[in-house]
């Protein structure tokens, strides 16, 4: 008799211990009341979960009034869940919010009715077992329908006393095919109300003066509004009405057989209006001019966008549109909040000639997470009146990014935190091209870990009012290193006629035309390294002008001018003769290319006509050397020649300095 007792107090021990448990919160002693915050354990084997009404704590009994938030969320085996009699609050939808979302019941794809424990004067649950909340003025809101509500055609009509239902009352439902909505069914509040219906194929609304259902579909009143396209409509395609001006909130959401749409004269796009369809391409028209939060997000198929007007993108607008690979981005598209095109699956991002418009920026995280992105290239836009402003992270978690070419005057902006940045922490960008620029906050690019060998090409003449920035433009914590490139074709950094201090790096090489290293005092006096890229020979007399590669050797000099007159290209040989206008003129400006950058650089012809000389004449013997491997890696440093003799078989990238400054980069094999 003792054994058996004892094997029934191990069996109800071991029953308790892996039973459902609730956890609770914001016990008021006055009020005598309590929130419901969570569960763990095991869920019933009945599949009945029945809420307690109360709940006893430190000798205190309380009685559960709220449903917090998430709190009865992945109920994956419950069939049936009896509300407590004192809950007023579930989630959301409170007293004051009666329209709001339960938060509650997600996942949970077997519930097939709610009941509620009498006595609550606010919760009531139909014959059906639907959940209903009833407001002070007798009006019934439709707060959650079960997921698998047992239908034996699929269609469910509403009671005639169902006056509303709150936001998600239909969510992740996927039984009811047909939806019938009552008479005194009210349309105001019912946008979101079917988000993620997985079955629904139509509508209906007989009778009824809010509402219009034409095709299955629902529409507001005067049809100038669509409220909600059945997710499992039929047909691929579908043409919006040309009286219909907006889309609202979650219309299309999950829509999963529509590929095609043609949004007529829609002016706006409420939030996640499309999100989650199953488009395969999207064209907005020059009618619309707000498209809502999260309007087209997550939308598995979208691979291209074709803007036709002035928008107005807002947050998340088309994010993670993994397959968005096309789209003609352009300045008529404002940005008014952050991760626009994050996780998209653009390559190129190129914004063709346009004039930046006033306070104009590219937001925070626009692009981030694009795993194909390779190159950015914003260098058409016209920033005479207005520059253009890029925020942080913009291109945080893009990978494959190594080239961005900016226009003639940015702004960096920042938008707070810790390790903000323009391009991502540890970004892989290796060449940036920009002119006139100022840092504002954070760091364009920030390191945390190895060593890199960034390559700015700075295009700086005639953008001489800038602080050139590039003391806050690097940020460097922990083991990392960075050895900046910065290659710029001005003659003179200088701001308001005096040669500024800011952009001195102090591990940056800088790399300046023929000529001007003389001008990069600031510079020399920190001990930075600066070389000039060719070496420039002007004769006043004769009007001969000749350019000599030096480093980098892979410069294309192209033409010359006299104070803005006509240009006059190089032979074969680099020679140009201009004649008398030289020796008559004030500026001589020559134009080469970089690589894929184009630069030119002013010179004053009484500076620089008997000069040439003496830069074909400097003493270039090695005083200084680093090696690298070919990925950047520093390897070694020192005096005079590198001595490679002791290096392990490889290709390695050695750079050498002369007493002068000027420095020469060279890659060797080494077997």
């Amino acid at each position: 008799m003792k054994k058996f007792l004892l094997a029934v107090l191990v069996v109800g021990s071991a029953f308790s211990s892996f039973a459902i448990k609730y956890e609770y919160d914001n016990f008021n002693e006055q009020a005598k009341t309590c929130r419901l915050v969570g569960w763990s354990g095991e869920l019933p084997s009945s599949g009945k979960l029945v809420l307690k009404d109360t709940y006893e704590k430190d000798g205190v009994t309380y009685k559960i009034n709220e449903i917090a938030p998430g709190a009865l969320n992945h109920l994956r085996t419950v069939t049936e869940i009896t509300i407590g009699a004192n809950v007023r609050t579930i989630g959301d939808n409170t007293p004051d919010n009666p329209y709001r979302d339960v938060v509650n019941f997600n996942n949970a794809p077997r519930l097939e009715r709610f009941r509620v424990a009498s006595g609550n004067s606010r919760y009531t649950a139909t014959g059906a077992g639907i959940l209903i909340r009833t407001e002070d003025d007798g009006s019934k809101i439709v707060v959650r329908v079960p997921q698998a509500l047992p239908l034996t055609t699929g269609r469910l009509t509403l009671g005639s006393s169902i006056t509303d239902a709150a936001h998600n009352a239909f969510a992740e439902n996927t039984t009811i095919t047909t939806l019938v909505l009552p008479a005194g069914f009210n349309f105001v509040n019912t946008a979101g109300a079917f988000t993620n219906m997985r079955g629904l194929k139509a509508f209906e609304a007989p009778s009824n003066p809010y509402l219009n259902v034409v095709d299955g579909i629902l529409y507001g009143p005067d049809r100038t509004d669509l409220i909600c396209y059945p997710p499992l409509r039929e047909g691929n395609s579908f043409t919006v009405p040309d009286n219909v001006r907006m889309i609202s909130q979650n219309a299309f959401l999950g829509a999963q057989k529509l590929n095609h749409i043609d949004l007529a004269n829609v002016q706006t796009v409420l939030d996640n209006a499309f999100a989650k369809s199953a488009l395969w391409n999207v064209t907005l028209p020059a009618t619309l001019t707000t498209v809502g939060r999260g309007a087209f997000r997550e939308c598995p198929y979208l691979s291209s966008v074709t803007f036709n007007g002035k928008h107005s993108l807002e947050r998340a607008a088309f994010k993670g549109c993994h397959a968005l690979t096309t789209a003609n981005l352009s300045v008529d598209l404002t940005f008014e909040n952050d991760s626009v095109f994050e996780g998209c699956g653009f390559k190129r991002i190129v914004f063709p000639e346009g004039d930046v418009p006033d306070d104009y920026g590219l937001r925070p995280y626009t692009f981030c997470n694009n795993a194909s992105l390779e190159t950015i290239d914003l260098t058409k836009l016209n920033t005479t009146e207005n520059n253009l402003v890029i925020f942080s992270n913009l291109t945080l978690g893009c990978d494959k990014l190594t080239s961005v070419k900016l226009p003639s005057a940015v702004s960096f902006g920042s938008s707070g935190g810790v390790n903000r940045c323009t391009f991502g922490a540890d970004s892989p960008v290796k060449e940036i091209t920009l002119a006139s620029f100022w840092t504002v906050g954070s760091p364009c690019l920030l390191y945390t870990e190895g060593n890199h060998l960034p390559r700015i090409y700075l295009q700086a003449t005639g953008s001489e009012e800038c602080f050139w920035d590039f003391q806050n433009f690097f940020k460097v914590t922990g083991d990392a290193t960075v050895r900046p490139l910065i290659f710029t074709d001005a003659y003179k950094l200088h701001y308001n006629g005096k040669e500024t201090a800011w952009y001195v790096y102090p591990t940056a090489s800088y790399y300046v035309p023929a000529l001007a290293r003389k001008n990069y005092t600031k510079a020399i006096e920190a001990g930075v390294t600066v070389s000039e890229m060719f070496e420039l020979t002007v004769d006043k007399n004769s009007g001969e002008v000749h350019v000599v590669n030096r480093y980098p050797n892979d410069i294309t000099f192209q033409s010359v001018s006299v104070d803005g007159g006509e240009l006059e290209p190089f032979d074969a040989a680099n020679n140009v003769n201009l004649g008398t206008e030289l020796k008559n003129g004030t500026t001589l400006r020559i134009y080469y290319k970089f690589r894929d950058t184009q630069f030119k650089t002013d010179y004053p012809i009484a500076e620089i006509a008997t000069s040439g000389i003496e830069s074909a004449t400097t003493d270039h013997a090695v005083v200084k050397h680093e090696v690298y491997t070919l990925s950047g890696t520093f390897v070694a440093a020192g005096d005079g020649e590198a001595d490679l003799t002791t290096l392990p078989p490889g290709v390695y990238v050695v750079r050498s300095a002369d007493a002068a400054g000027n420095t020469t980069v060279r890659k060797v094999t080494i077997r």
